[in-house]
C-alpha cells in the first residue's frame, strides 16, 4: 500500500519505526563497520554520511513526518546506548543530548528524500493528467 493510502497515524508510526531502525542500526553495526563502539569516533566519516543517506532513503519511502522520524532516530540511538555492550552507562545523559543533536543529520537527509519524493509524485500526477 502506498504511503498516501495509509492513515496519518500509520504514516507517523512508520516514520518513527524507520528512524528507530536507522538510529539503532547505526550503533549496532558501528563496531563492525567503523571499528568503534561510538559511530562518531570512527577514523573516517561514518556517522554523518550514514545518517544523511539513511534519512534520505527513509524520507523517500515515508515522507511528510520529519518530527516522527527524528523522534525515532533519537529513541533508537538512546535505546542502543542503553542496551548494546561497550557503552559506559555513566555517560547516558550526555548520550541522550548528543544523539538528539546528531539525529538532526538524519532529519536533514529525511527532508531531502521527502522533497524529492514529493517532486517525483507531482511530476507523475502531472503526466497522468495530460
Amino acid at each position: 500500500m502506498s504511503p498516501a493510502g495509509l492513515s496519518r497515524t500509520m504514516q507517523f508510526a512508520h516514520a518513527v519505526l524507520a528512524g528507530a531502525a536507522l538510529g539503532f542500526g547505526l550503533w549496532l553495526v558501528s563496531p563492525y563497520v567503523a571499528g568503534r563502539v561510538e559511530p562518531w569516533d570512527a577514523s573516517f566519516p561514518f556517522y554523518g554520511p550514514v545518517m544523511l543517506v539513511g534519512g534520505a532513503l527513509a524520507g523517500g519511502r515515508v515522507p511528510r513526518h520529519a518530527v516522527a522520524f527524528f523522534l525515532g532516530v533519537w529513541l533508537g540511538q538512546v535505546f542502543a546506548l542503553a542496551v548494546l555492550p561497550g557503552h559506559d552507562r555513566t555517560w547516558i545523559l550526555l548520550g541522550v543530548v548528543t544523539t538528539a543533536v546528531g539525529g538532526m543529520a538524519g532529519v536533514a537527509g529525511y527532508l531531502v528524500g521527502s522533497f524529492l519524493r514529493s517532486r517525483r509524485d507531482a511530476r507523475r500526477a502531472g503526466e497522468e493528467s495530460d
